[in-house]
């Protein structure tokens, strides 16, 4: 699955992937990943936007090379893929992970502004939610380390 924290339909990947991972067979399990980048549903950096997330930012082709080399060719991948795979806004960083969600994560109030979406109280950032029964998580792409939200220059 190919997402971004922008993409209107991120819950879709990001359900489809968690549904996966807790049902499917061990075989489709290892063949099942998720990427999440700084991209709406196109996948492509909008660098006219008022976020530059550096040059990386963009998906690496490469992963979509191998995908179709170890499944239409039946050429394996000279080294795994990891599950999980995002791009960490405010570090302008990917990170490889093996679950999704991070099971670190914190859990943060926030306020409903649209369907679909939650902002975070005084950000002006909207993220994607995901839902696991009655409770709510939200994708967070920022870091408490650096402080910075969304990539957005200081």
């Amino acid at each position: 699955m190919i997402t971004g924290w922008y993409d209107h339909c991120a819950t879709g990947s990001v359900d489809f992937f968690m549904q996966t991972m807790r049902y499917a067979s061990k075989s489709k399990k290892r063949n099942t990943h998720l990427i999440i980048g700084p991209w709406t549903h196109s996948a492509e950096v909008d660098i006219r936007g008022e976020y530059d997330f550096g040059p990386h930012a963009g998906l690496d082709r490469s992963i979509i090379d191998a995908f179709f080399e170890h499944h239409l060719k039946e050429n394996p991948p000279q080294e795994p893929f990891a599950p999980v795979k995002i791009f960490v806004m405010g570090r302008n960083e990917w990170r490889h992970e093996r679950e999704w969600p991070l099971s670190r994560a914190i859990d943060t109030n926030f306020i409903s502004i649209v369907t679909g979406m939650f902002a975070g109280h005084g950000s002006g950032a909207a993220y994607p939610i995901i839902r696991r029964g009655k409770k709510i998580r939200i994708a967070l792409p920022m870091t408490r380390q650096t402080g910075a939200d969304l990539g957005r220059s200081q």
